[in-house]
């Protein structure tokens, strides 16, 4: 499964991304997340460490939230591939609501610039 990782791996979900429809992307990478928590015990293992200290969850609650999060990350990278190239502007399709531009606009109409400040929880 390492060479899920590799250049051409990434070069071909790219491609794929590109040219399939999201609900399709979706589904294989629900499937090479199920795969790699099958064939890569490391990855459940390191998972379910992590999960386990952050969350307090023991036993099948915790293997639940292990493939969630594994098959989540999965989503993420296709999402990520999806959105790149040619296809970008399909990024803002994936946010639910657009909220608070304004105070951007408000702030950037100063003519000084501004600094956007974001949380990143993870993938």
């Amino acid at each position: 499964m390492r060479s899920l990782y590799g250049i051409r791996a990434f070069k071909t979900a790219f491609a794929l991304a590109q040219i399939l429809p999201r609900p399709v992307t979706r589904k294989i990478a629900d499937v090479l997340a199920a795969l790699s928590l099958r064939s890569k015990r490391g990855v459940k293992i390191l998972a379910s460490e992590n999960l386990a200290v952050a969350t307090g969850l023991t036993g099948p609650a915790l293997d639940a939230l292990v493939r969630e999060n594994v098959r989540n990350f999965s989503r993420t990278l296709a999402d990520y591939f999806l959105c790149a190239g040619e296809r970008a502007a399909n990024a803002n399709a994936l946010l639910g609501e657009l909220e608070g531009w304004e105070h951007l606009a408000t702030a950037r109409a100063r003519g000084r610039g501004i600094v956007l400040v974001t949380g990143h929880i993870g993938h």
